[in-house]
Formats: C-alpha cells, structure tokens, sequence
C-alpha cells in the first residue's frame, strides 16, 4: 500500500500519529517472538527427521530430549504456521506365503496314512513366516519333525526365493539318516520346488504331500 498512498495518508486512514508508526516500525520483536523464531528451526529439523510423519506430540518430545522444554499447543501452533502436518505412513505388508492359484504338479494328501506318527523321521512338515526387524523383514523357512517336535532344518534370508525353504529342507536332510518319509507342506510356489529336491540330492525316498489347498492370508 505504500507503494499506492504516501505515509501521511495512510497514517490518517489508521488514526495513527506518525510518530507512533515510526516507533513500532523501528522497535525490536517481543521475546516471545524470538523465541518462535528460534524454535521454528529446531521444529523443521524434528520433522524432517522423523520423515515427515512426527506431529506435535512427537516433536515436543524431541524437542524435549534435545534440551527445549515447550507446551504441545505452542508447537502445534508454530507447526500450522510453518505448514508442516503429520503423515501417516502405510504400513508395509509382505507378498503372501501361500498362493493356491498356480499351474505346478499338486501331491496328494498323505499324511492322513500316518497318524498318528510314532516313528522319528517319518513325517516332516514345513513352513515360511516372517519377522519385523530394524533393518527390514527377515524371511525364515523351518522344516519339523512331526514326532519329535524338533526343528531340524531352517533358513533365514531377506527375500522370499525358492532356494530359502530349499536351504531349510537340506539342513534337514544333512542332520537325519531316513529311509522314507512323507514331507508335508503348505501349497505353495515355493515349496513347490521341494517335490524334486529329494530325490536330486539325498538318496533318500522322500514323499510329498501338501497340507492345505486354500489361500492363506499373511499374519497381522
């Protein structure tokens, strides 16, 4: 508006002397002010710091941890100001363990020829699950013994590949001398690789025989 009026008429329009605007032009911010102004830096860098998705109760906190004690409603307050929001992050879910939708061979069900299972090294069964962890899933393939209760074969990785519950199904075969077995798992594509697997690397008799023949949703 200066640009548009001179001083004096604007001054007239505001009721206000030009003295006084002079003096409210050259007097320095209230403390309070200051201390906003001091604040709104340390704020971005809480933010940016948690990926964008802290919001006030977050950045009061980590304010807090860096020596600056403020209200939640003062930071909240500053944080509109300076357009910074909460982002809710999705959460990641990994692919599903077990498809039933594929064109590979399907084994019958033979598990049901022996139960109850009173011999070690008979009938194994096995499965994929997997863990949080601070650097990311981690995928874990275990292998069984239906008598025992013995978990005599497992692998761990950070993808979902065939050779995972390959790895678990060898540790296996290593540690146990059989002569037959039924070897039980869920249908799904990668334990599909493990009708061949036997056969191909221990000369053992190993029969396959999946569980289950429906889709299975992941675990919360």
């Amino acid at each position: 508006m200066s640009t548009d009026y001179s001083l004096g008429e604007l001054c007239e329009a505001f009721d206000v002397s030009r003295s006084g605007y002079h003096a409210w032009a050259g007097r320095q911010p209230c403390a309070r002010i200051q201390a906003d102004a001091q604040l709104q830096p340390l704020i971005a860098a809480a933010h940016a710091e948690g990926r964008k998705e802290y919001g006030s109760p977050r950045v009061v906190r980590w304010l807090r941890q860096h020596g600056h004690r403020c209200s939640r409603r003062r930071i909240g307050r500053l944080m509109r100001q300076m357009g910074l929001a909460h982002r809710s992050r999705r959460r990641f879910k990994p692919m599903s363990l077990t498809d039933s939708h594929h064109d590979l061979p399907i084994a019958p069900n033979l598990l049901p020829q022996r139960v109850p299972t009173l011999q070690p090294d008979t009938v194994w069964v096995a499965d994929i699950t997997y863990v949080p962890t601070d650097e990311g899933w981690l995928y874990v393939a275990g292998v069984l013994d239906r008598c025992t209760r013995r978990c005599i074969g497992w692998a761990m990785g950070d993808t979902l590949a065939t050779t995972l519950p390959l790895a678990a199904l060898d540790m296996a075969l290593k540690h146990a001398a059989i002569a037959s077995l039924v070897n039980g798992t869920k249908r799904t594509d990668d334990f599909s690789a493990i009708i061949v697997a036997p056969t191909k690397t221990k000369s053992t008799s190993a029969m396959p025989a999946f569980l289950c023949r429906t889709r299975c949703s992941p675990r919360k």
